[in-house]
């Protein structure tokens, strides 16, 4: 199960995963999700073409400021941001879900 922290910076919203090093922004929350699965979607499939295990390469040990931002953060849902149905796909993957 993988968690995203979804957080705004800089006028942008950033979508974060904290089992991989890997995330993605966009103007909304929604975009946001959606480039971060694209994202993740991109890693598995260049993983699988180079027959490597995936996500080996993005692998970390989250850290521990972006870990209490998720611990302090309210859990969201799909119908929270007005998702489509891509969107809702990533974030069932996803499972915990917080925005700070």
């Amino acid at each position: 199960m993988l968690r995203v922290l979804l957080f705004p910076e800089g006028g942008a919203w950033i979508a974060q995963c904290l089992e991989l090093d890997v995330c993605a922004q966009g103007r909304t929350e929604v975009q946001a999700v959606a480039n971060l699965r694209d994202t993740l979607g991109l890693h598995k499939l260049f993983d699988a073409k180079l027959n490597a295990e995936p996500f080996q390469d993005v692998q970390w040990e989250t850290p521990k400021a972006l870990e209490e931002k998720f611990k302090s953060g309210k859990p969201w849902t799909a119908s929270d941001l007005g998702a489509t149905l891509s969107v809702r796909e990533v974030m069932e993957a996803a499972g915990q879900r917080h925005v700070v």
